[in-house]
């Protein structure tokens, strides 16, 4: 029998976490993670309760998060991230535990998954077909992305898009990080939405999580095609509820480049493999203050794309 996340007690849980780590099945990833800090087993069980849990001795990643001792106890306790004996970030405090927990899978992924060529940016599916959004922080993908699974699209990522050497778009879903004013933007719009602890004061100001639905968990082993890229930006003070521009495949190209993570190490393969994504999809640049709108742009333009 499958075991979950939802089918362990608190205890069970927190034994798992405390002593060999929670082995737990993040496709496509395991990742074995050791922590006694009450955040993030909090976290675990709210945001990953569909997740599997293995026995299986081999994980890809061995994440440990522990609260600081000795002297760093007097400038406040903090959490320290530890990946297989190095310290890839600075302590944060502790109340942010849960925050780092998602930074520290984000980094794992973002230096170690190499068989994909890495972008930053979130992607979405329907009927088969990936709408790809890359952007920088801030840029509204993630509320996007958000917004998309809860009028029926299927998450992949709000953090990554792994391009598969066959051109398919990898599921990786994952809680989505939603900051600030979509905070209260998701969580007015519904209610409903199954919503993790509200973090305030981290590196990026207010800071929660929103589970990945059911449908993209269970079918994260079904990769899409690329059908639409999207460069999207929220502008507060646009005169317009939106503007969208097609632009060119070789700008598309340019662009994408300066968003992927692992260029520099797949070189000619990765360059073979946004070759082959910009030329299978509709390239737009997307300015919106308005959601609905925006989402209504999305839902025409998927359907319209030729793939």
């Amino acid at each position: 029998m499958t075991q979950t996340v939802a089918s362990l007690t608190r205890r069970e849980l927190r034994a798992r976490l405390s002593r060999e780590g929670l082995q737990l099945v993040i496709p496509p990833v395991t990742a074995r993670i050791t922590s006694s800090i009450d955040t993030v087993l909090e976290g675990i069980q709210i945001l990953y309760a569909p997740y599997q849990v293995s026995d299986h001795p081999f994980a890809d990643f061995h994440v440990h998060l522990r609260a600081s001792q000795g002297v760093r106890r007097l400038v406040g306790r903090q959490v320290i991230f530890d990946f297989d004996g190095m310290r890839p970030f600075s302590p944060h405090p502790l109340g942010q535990a849960f925050p780092v927990f998602e930074w520290a899978l984000n980094w794992c992924i973002t230096n170690h998954l190499h068989e994909y060529l890495i972008v930053h940016g979130a992607v979405v599916e329907k009927e088969g077909k990936a709408l790809l959004m890359p952007g920088v922080p801030g840029a509204g993908k993630s509320t996007l992305a958000a917004a998309l699974m809860l009028t029926g699209w299927r998450l992949l990522s709000d953090e990554h898009i792994l391009l598969r050497s066959d051109g398919l778009i990898q599921p990786a879903p994952r809680p989505v990080s939603l900051k600030n004013q979509s905070i209260e933007l998701i969580r007015g719009r519904w209610p409903d939405a199954h919503i993790g602890r509200v973090v305030h004061d981290t590196r990026k100001g207010s800071i929660v999580h929103l589970c990945a639905d059911d449908e993209s968990i269970t079918r994260a082993d079904s990769a899409p095609s690329p059908a639409l890229l999207v460069f999207p930006r929220y502008e507060a003070t646009l005169p317009l509820p939106l503007e969208m521009d097609q632009i060119g495949r070789a700008d598309a190209l340019i662009r994408l480049h300066e968003h992927c993570f692992n260029f520099h190490i797949l070189r000619e393969e990765g360059f073979n493999r946004l070759t082959r994504l910009v030329g299978e999809c509709e390239c737009f640049d997307l300015r919106y203050r308005d959601l609905d709108q925006a989402l209504e742009w999305l839902e025409h333009q998927l359907a319209a794309s030729s793939r």
